[in-house]
């Protein structure tokens, strides 16, 4: 079995208040995410801290979807999530409403 590994992720994170380090965490995760899937992974574990925030910036759930969308819904494993500040959705509830939205989008 092939497992691909990433945790600490902290996509959002402005590291030194600088927005350039958040875009940098950013890019670092879809090219991991991307190095990852070229080798075929069976599963991806992601055991935490994907966001480094419990209030999450439109922005930042939008890298979260961009990045995992090179990854089959039956590979990902999200552990350890996080109740969010109402009334900004956890993790699992926006994942979940985006791949309800991107399955109705390709069902038309």
């Amino acid at each position: 079995m092939n497992i691909g590994h990433l945790a600490d992720i902290h996509l959002g994170h402005r590291q030194y208040g600088l927005n350039q380090r958040e875009d940098d965490m950013t890019s670092t995760f879809k090219a991991t995410l991307q190095l990852i899937m070229q080798d075929d992974p069976d599963a991806i574990l992601l055991p935490g801290d994907l966001f480094h925030s419990r209030v999450l910036r439109p922005k930042v759930l939008e890298a979260a979807q961009k990045g995992l969308s090179v990854v089959p819904d039956d590979v990902l494993e999200i552990d350890r999530l996080p109740d969010l500040v109402r009334p900004v959705v956890n993790q699992e509830e926006y994942i979940s409403h985006q791949t309800t939205i991107s399955q109705y989008e390709s069902d038309s």
